[in-house]
């Protein structure tokens, strides 16, 4: 369950708000765990909002977020836009924090200015919205700005607190109790930081930076939220010809963060490809390496017993927790083995776990991996790997790239297919790439 935030603006209506066009707002928030230690669940935040346009039917407010700790989102999901009302009502999707639980990853989502009142507060001021309650309990001094002290109050028990400036319809400070994953509490804290008008000048040089960013971002085609993004060679290229030009727009701006990062990663991910791809020449012909694992059920598996046979080898954590999409694309891979009638195929799940290392912690491996066996109900067998097998082949993890890592064997027992990474996937015939080399290994045997 995920409790979502009110976080910016406070005020009657749009026309009344003393915010005008260019409005730069800037936040520090954190989010921690009401249970554990404080500082293993600590995430902390940055939130920044430019109003960007305003007009009688409402604004658009631009938003940047930047994240330190328990996960965050890559580049392309830190920016965005609100499309608001006359009473900063939003329908679009806004910002939002990317938690990293112990057993998955939760999207708690910040979002646009929703806190709206008729009347002008006063203390002792109650109302009711929906099923929320609303009182302004009291008046504080924070942040050098006389504040109206606002408490929310759900069916639950109580859930929000807001300071709000009592001459701006600004939100000065904020609490907020939020439920993750299977309702772990955590309290997540936000104050302003600064607050200032960005002059035409600066403005419009802002706004053709996040012109050229979101242009970018749509070029790559990477899609909305993505937690795991891996540039392809064209969207390196594209990468590189274009951010320079953007970082010039976006220097000394709130989108300069994002410019660097985006920079860095490019950089990162061009390295990458460049090891991967040598490592991928170094294997590809060659006979397979020798390797000796274990299946679930116990099972001797050789590279010497899979001779004269296509197979494919799918190394991944293979862990019932944490679980996300795209699973390791093991549905896909299921689904390909499933409907394959060559008795000359033989698929693989490889488990690559530290935990098979140690004697203490091996039994826990193996039964987290029986429990994703049974609960996506593989067709194919799943092999114990202590990180003999994936060394041999080439561990992408030693180049930073991340599993799952596919290799698939031809029947004369030379390596034939080396793809680290998730595969592309064809809406119609799934892991298109991967099958179509199987089909032609097949095809020189049957």
């Amino acid at each position: 369950m995920v409790n979502c935030i009110i976080l910016v603006l406070l005020c009657a209506n749009l026309e009344a708000t003393t915010i005008q066009r260019g409005t730069y707002l800037s936040f520090q928030g954190t989010m921690v765990a009401a249970k554990g230690d404080p500082v293993e669940t600590r995430k902390a935040f940055k939130f920044d909002v430019v109003l960007a346009e305003m007009n009688a039917q409402g604004a658009l407010l631009d938003w940047s977020v930047k994240e330190e700790g328990r996960g965050g989102w890559p580049w392309p999901a830190r920016f965005g836009q609100w499309q608001v009302d006359k009473k900063w009502q939003s329908e679009d999707d806004g910002p939002s924090l990317l938690y990293a639980r112990d057993d998955g990853q939760s999207v708690v989502p910040l979002l646009a200015p929703m806190f709206h009142t008729d009347e002008p507060l006063a203390r002792d001021k109650t109302w009711t919205e929906g099923r929320l309650e609303f009182t302004v309990v009291g008046s504080e001094r924070l942040a050098g700005r006389s504040t109206w002290k606002v408490s929310v109050i759900s069916p639950y028990g109580r859930n929000r607190i807001l300071w709000v400036d009592k001459e701006s319809p600004l939100v000065v400070s904020l609490e907020e109790t939020v439920f993750i994953g299977q309702g772990e509490q955590h309290q997540l804290k936000l104050e302003l930081t600064e607050s200032k008008a960005i002059g035409n000048e600066p403005l419009a040089k802002y706004l053709d930076a996040r012109s050229a960013l979101t242009d970018l971002r749509n070029q790559l085609k990477v899609e909305s939220r993505s937690t795991n993004v891996v540039w392809n060679d064209e969207q390196i290229n594209i990468l590189k010809k274009q951010l320079p030009d953007v970082k010039k727009l976006a220097e000394g701006g709130p989108l300069s963060d994002i410019v660097r990062e985006a920079e860095a990663d490019t950089k990162d991910q061009k390295n990458r490809t460049n090891t991967i791809a040598a490592m991928r020449k170094q294997i590809i012909g060659k006979q397979t390496p020798e390797f000796q694992m274990k299946s679930l059920t116990g099972d001797d598996v050789t590279h010497d017993s899979l001779s004269g046979s296509t197979v494919v080898l799918h190394f991944w954590q293979y862990r019932d927790k944490p679980l996300e999409e795209p699973y390791g694309q093991v549905g896909y891979l299921d689904f390909l083995n499933r409907n394959s009638e060559s008795k000359k195929l033989k698929v693989f799940g490889v488990m690559v776990d530290d935990r098979l290392v140690e004697t203490e912690t091996r039994q826990q491996a193996i039964v987290s991996a029986k429990k994703l066996h049974s609960f996506m109900n593989l067709s194919y067998p799943i092999l114990l790997d202590r990180g003999e097998a994936i060394k041999s082949f080439g561990d992408p993890r030693l180049a930073g790239s991340k599993l799952p890592l596919y290799v698939v064997l031809g029947s004369d027992g030379k390596v034939l297919h080396y793809h680290a990474g998730f595969h592309e996937i064809d809406r119609d015939q799934g892991l298109k790439e991967l099958k179509a080399v199987i089909t032609r290994s097949l095809e020189t045997v049957e």
